[in-house]
């Protein structure tokens, strides 16, 4: 037989894809023809997990597969066919069918929000769901999520129907079955609030309901959960001993009404701020930064932190938390630091005050002069704001150092080693705080060995000049 009478193996199929009719769940399988001619193709199905294999034959390049089930996921091979052999079977694809209605659909309604929450069952292979909500008086309002709990406003007092869709990356299942129900009962409205920023209670008024309703009951709810109340049989009353820096929902409910436990409204107003205390201040002297802390803060409230200087110059920091940091501060500067809590209406009385004392600004116009018949070596520099000390630091060139403190604007160096460069710096210090350095100025100490020389040389000089004149 020669070389020419030999074929090459068949191809599997290429570029295999899998659509789903989203109505029907059917999935059409389809992939490029074989360049060989007189082919045909086989399918094979599978249902994800280890389900069901069904295979299929076709001469076309495309196979409609029916009767599949929704929220299922199959995956599928094709291999060519000729009258010799079999491919070897394709690339694997997974195709799947829309998602199934959602189930066991439910529904409460919250008094005070008229919220309705809805809750579902999962859709398998739904990555999102859509809630249409729909009320006997016309009133329409949708919600969706990737969760199985959404959210609708309602109106009070009326009927709601709900139906549930899920989505899937490709499909939107049918809607599943319907469910009806009630809105929460319609509550007191026109509520109205006014806060006494100095007792710390809200002046409530409504308007009345119609008809015999009892007693009212205005509620406040606490951003914490805590509660406050008062009870009227008219259509006002004032709610005391509420917690400072709060939030607070206010609804008013009537002894007619069985709303069970109330969660919120849609009125809220903030109670008085809270008075800030233990304020605390802690200074990095290196960069003059200052961090104030503080206790006492309402959950809901601000802080302006005030630092007032020596010249009556303001520096303020807003906070939402229990610490502010001011990084601007005036070297050798003296400031009084105060703490006020504030909301929408009311702002505290200032925290006990703290005095804060920056780190000293650096010295400036340094001199230096050595003296080389005493070898004492005198610095001066100009006074640095803040300072209550100062201390100089001479480095010799040859490795002898010394320093010296001084209350003053000078000092002096009495025993620096002969015949050496000294760089000399100084800083100016407060209480645990350290300026930054200087900038340095050189002095230069004389050479006793080459003094002593020189000395001896003249006394030796005269010595002979004496003997010789006699």
């Amino acid at each position: 037989m020669s070389l020419s009478s030999f074929l090459s193996v068949i191809c599997p199929p290429t570029n295999v894809t899998g659509v789903t009719d989203c109505v029907n769940n059917n999935i059409t399988v389809s992939w490029d023809p074989s360049p060989e001619s007189g082919v045909n193709y086989f399918l094979r199905s599978r249902e994800e997990d280890g389900g069901a294999i069904a295979n299929y034959s076709t001469t076309q390049t495309s196979h409609v597969i029916t009767g599949l089930q929704c929220g299922e996921s199959y995956t599928f091979m094709v291999a060519t066919r000729d009258s010799e052999c079999t491919s070897a079977l394709s690339k694997t694809i997974q195709t799947e069918t829309a998602p199934c209605p959602p189930t066991n659909l439910t529904a409460s309604a919250e008094c005070g929000t008229n919220l309705g929450t809805l809750n579902w069952a999962p859709s398998t292979y739904a990555v999102s769901y859509t809630a249409t909500v729909t009320g006997s008086h016309g009133h329409v309002v949708s919600c969706s999520s990737n969760t199985t709990r959404c959210s609708v406003k309602l109106v009070c007092g009326n009927q709601y129907s709900a139906v549930v869709v899920a989505s899937s990356a490709t499909c939107n299942s049918s809607a599943g079955a319907a469910l009806t129900f009630n809105s929460a009962p319609c509550l007191p409205d026109r509520v109205v609030a006014d806060l006494d920023c100095n007792v710390n209670s809200f002046a409530v008024q409504w308007r009345g309901s119609i008809g015999n309703v009892g007693s009212y009951t205005a509620i406040a709810i606490g951003s914490d959960d805590t509660r406050a109340t008062c009870n009227s049989t008219s259509t006002n009353c004032t709610i005391a001993n509420l917690k400072c820096g709060l939030t607070y929902s206010i609804v008013v409910t009537t002894s007619s009404v069985n709303c069970g436990t109330i969660e919120g409204s849609d009125y809220s107003m903030q109670s008085a701020a809270c008075k800030p205390d233990n304020v605390s201040v802690n200074l990095q002297c290196s960069t003059n930064v200052a961090s104030v802390t503080w206790g006492n803060s309402g959950p809901n409230q601000t802080q302006v932190v005030t630092a007032v200087d020596s010249r009556g110059g303001i520096a303020t920091c807003n906070s939402s938390s229990t610490m502010c940091t001011f990084d601007q501060l005036t070297c050798g500067e003296t400031y009084v630091i105060s703490v006020v809590g504030h909301t929408n209406s009311c702002s505290s009385e200032p925290s006990v005050a703290q005095q804060l004392n920056t780190a000293p600004c650096v010295p400036t116009f340094l001199a230096a002069r050595a003296d080389c018949q005493t070898g004492i070596t005198s610095v001066t520099w100009d006074s640095a704001r803040g300072a209550t000390s100062y201390t100089a630091y001479a480095r010799g060139s040859l490795g002898y150092n010394a320093e010296r403190n001084s209350t003053d604007t000078n000092c002096a160096f009495s025993n620096l080693a002969c015949g050496q460069d000294y760089n000399i710096t100084v800083v100016a210090r407060h209480g645990s705080c350290v300026s930054l350095v200087s900038e340095s100025v050189t002095a230069t100490t004389g050479n006793t060995h080459q003094y002593l020389q020189i000395s001896e040389g003249l006394e030796q000089h005269q010595s002979q000049f004496f003997l010789e004149k006699n």
